[in-house]
């Protein structure tokens, strides 16, 4: 369940049940009027940050190709300008904030085989993309299956990738962009990039 409490005095404004098998492991994000909400299961809702009440649903696994991460998903939706950007498939995936439309996609992770091979990873990871400016252009950094990727926040084009292959570790912690740099860790290491 969504709740939105006043911030002056904590009382309940309103509340808007999410059907799900699975509890929530995404933060909603929140711009102006909009909310997004990202389930464990990939169903991505828009909701009117006033009321609560639902503008549209999109389900990213059926209707977008997006490989669920083998323990769901878990990074947050960002939004950026008319884009909501989510951490899916290769290099990560964007919909229009106002339809839930597909804007730009990129390639899926060979989940089956990965699954495989390493066992309880399929390719797909849990991070929330970041923001960042490269060279005066707009970028979102997203972890995927072959690393770290910048793409470009309007066409999804991927301006560099870093080949950051860390099978078997947690995969969970943000990109933190600062100046030029990118801190990137897991569990067993932190890097500079």
């Amino acid at each position: 369940t969504v709740f939105c409490l006043d911030a002056a005095t904590g009382k309940l404004r309103w509340k808007q049940s999410i059907s799900s098998a699975f509890s929530p492991q995404a933060t909603p994000a929140v711009d102006g009027n909009d909310l997004f909400v990202l389930t464990t299961e990939g169903m991505l809702r828009a909701l009117d940050s006033r009321s609560g009440k639902v503008r549209w649903m999109k389900d990213l696994v059926t209707e977008y190709g997006a490989v669920k991460p083998f323990y769901g998903f878990g990074g947050s939706p960002i939004v950026a300008g008319d884009l909501v950007i989510l951490n899916a498939n290769e290099a990560g995936m964007a919909v229009r904030r106002s339809s839930g439309a597909l804007a730009w996609s990129s390639e899926a992770p060979p989940a089956k085989e990965l699954t495989r091979k390493i066992g309880d990873d399929n390719g797909a990871t849990y991070m929330t993309p970041a923001l960042a400016t490269f060279d005066g252009r707009s970028c979102a950094v997203i972890y995927g299956w072959k690393g770290l990727s910048a793409v470009e926040i309007e066409t999804g084009i991927p301006l560099w990738t870093y080949a950051w292959l860390n099978y078997c570790m947690a995969r969970t912690a943000d990109p933190v962009p600062t100046g030029e740099r990118i801190l990137i860790a897991d569990e067993s290491r932190s890097v500079y990039y």
